[in-house]
């Protein structure tokens, strides 16, 4: 799609901030949210992207930042395949949702979100793990 096109319908749902060839993509009017993002080259839309989720809790953060540094150590400057599962377990009033990730060399890592059903002063968690495995 050219990007006059895509600026044009843009613009009638949204408001649009950026310069050249990037812009943020937000609600007009309250309540506000930011709905993503869209960059052009030559004239034409290459990437879109679409807000999911943002969390300011200081937990939310350091989840957030033990995931990057797990993550940076096993990766290189030049990437690396993983391997992307994710899966689900059912438990005696729990319910384990897990996202693994897995590199070539072994390692693994794994966030295992942890939702309490309705279980008295008891709270959902989240726990990230690496696992070492012969490869």
């Amino acid at each position: 799609m050219s990007k006059d096109e895509a600026m044009s319908r843009l613009a009638l749902c949204c408001k649009l901030t950026g310069r050249d060839d990037s812009f943020e993509i937000m609600s007009k009017g309250s309540p506000f949210q930011t709905y993503g993002g869209i960059r052009f080259a030559k004239g034409e839309v290459v990437s879109v992207t679409r807000d999911v989720a943002q969390f300011q809790e200081g937990a939310s953060v350091k989840l957030a930042q033990a995931l990057y540094r797990e993550l940076s150590e096993m990766s290189t400057a030049n990437g690396q395949n993983v391997r992307l599962r994710i899966s689900e377990t059912e438990g005696t009033d729990v319910t384990i949702r897990y996202v693994t990730l897995s590199f070539p060399n072994g390692r693994s890592v794994a966030i295992e979100i942890n939702k309490v059903d309705s279980v008295p002063n008891m709270t959902d968690w989240v726990d990230v793990k690496e696992y070492l495995e012969k490869p």
